[in-house]
C-alpha cells in the first residue's frame, strides 16, 4: 500500500463534490454521505431521464393502452370483455343469500 492516496482513489470510480469523494454504484447513484439537495437534485434527474426513455418509446413496445388479457387458470384460454361480464354477474348471483322458504315462520305464511 505505497502508493499515495490520491492515485487510489483515482483507480477506484469516484468523483468530487464540493470537495469530498463520493463513489457511484452500477446504476450510477452516488454513495456515500451526500447532503440531501444533491440527493433530491439526482433522483431528480434520473426520474426525467426514464421518464423521456418511456415516452419515447413506441405504444406498442410500452404497452401503453394495451387491453387487459384475462385467462382461464386451467386451460390458459383468454376471454373476450363480455365473457368477463358474464363471469362477474354469474359470481355476484352466486353470492346473493338466497331467503329458506322455512324463514318466514309457518304463521306468517
Amino acid at each position: 500500500s505505497g502508493e499515495p492516496r490520491a492515485s487510489r482513489a483515482q483507480g477506484r470510480k469516484t468523483q468530487m463534490r464540493e470537495g469530498r469523494e463520493t463513489g457511484r454504484m452500477s446504476d450510477g447513484t452516488a454513495t456515500g454521505l451526500i447532503k440531501a439537495k444533491d440527493l433530491t437534485e439526482e433522483l431528480a434527474l434520473k426520474r426525467k431521464l426514464n421518464d423521456d426513455t418511456y415516452n419515447a418509446l413506441d405504444a406498442k413496445d410500452s404497452g401503453r393502452h394495451a387491453t387487459t388479457v384475462v385467462r382461464d387458470r386451467a386451460t390458459g384460454k383468454t376471454f373476450t370483455r363480455e365473457e368477463i361480464q358474464e363471469r362477474k354477474k354469474a359470481e355476484r348471483k352466486k353470492k346473493e343469500p338466497i331467503k329458506p322458504e322455512w324463514g318466514g315462520g309457518l304463521a306468517q305464511q
